[in-house]
């Protein structure tokens, strides 16, 4: 009985610290291609929860804005680099693939990135 408490007590002190480890995957340079042939760069830094950096869209770079990253998922806003407006982003990592889905004002984008 005593060894089931221990257990589950180090396991609630371990996932916090797991969740920063699994974050910490996210910092870097990502690199792809969306499904519409755009060429797609996210150069990403983490701070705890907070999410930060730049995207690049066809040699076009803005930095990214109210990021967040939570476990696997992360999210930003973007100034939309075509015609104004704003373009919100999320996406999930899935073992070494960053796969991202925008919103811009002339429709959504899926992309696949890889970390460089």
């Amino acid at each position: 009985m005593r060894f089931q408490e221990v257990t589950r007590f180090l396991l609630l002190l371990l996932l916090p610290v797991l969740g920063v480890l699994r974050a910490a995957d996210i910092t870097g340079k990502w690199v792809g291609t969306s499904e519409s042939g755009t060429e797609m760069v996210l150069d990403l830094k983490t701070e705890g929860a907070k999410l930060t950096g730049t995207a690049t869209l066809n040699g076009d770079k803005s930095a990214i804005s109210e990021g967040r990253i939570e476990e696997d998922r992360i999210s930003f806003s973007m100034p939309s680099l075509y015609g104004g407006g704003t373009v919100v982003a999320t996406g999930k990592l899935d073992r070494d693939e960053l796969r991202v889905s925008l919103t811009t004002p002339v429709g959504p984008v899926k992309a696949s990135l890889k970390k460089q």
